[in-house]
């Protein structure tokens, strides 16, 4: 039986060292993940605002839109909404 697909050898990506030496700290990670979830600024999930304070008093959820009045974080709303695991390892799980 022959096999038309690449079997595992032929895939491409990075491997798990390549991926901790691009995001070396959850800071690195959250900032890649800003920018990619959200080119022309922060925009809120819950209502779509561009009204966005930074650091706004919660601990894990580092946004707070001053138009809803919820706090977010880069992940609410995302397939990676998962507040115990941090952003760096977040994508260890995406990579698999």
């Amino acid at each position: 039986m022959t096999h038309e697909a690449p079997g595992k050898h032929h895939r491409e990506g990075i491997t798990l060292v390549q991926l901790f030496d691009m995001f070396p700290t959850d800071e690195a990670a959250e900032q890649w993940f800003i920018n990619q979830r959200w080119p022309e600024g922060v925009e809120c999930p819950h209502c779509g605002s561009t009204s966005i304070k930074r650091n706004g008093g919660h601990p894990s959820m580092p946004f707070h839109c001053k138009d809803c009045r919820q706090f977010f974080s880069t992940k609410t709303g995302s397939v990676t909404d998962d507040p115990g695991i941090s952003t760096k390892y977040t994508f260890t799980e995406i990579s698999q």
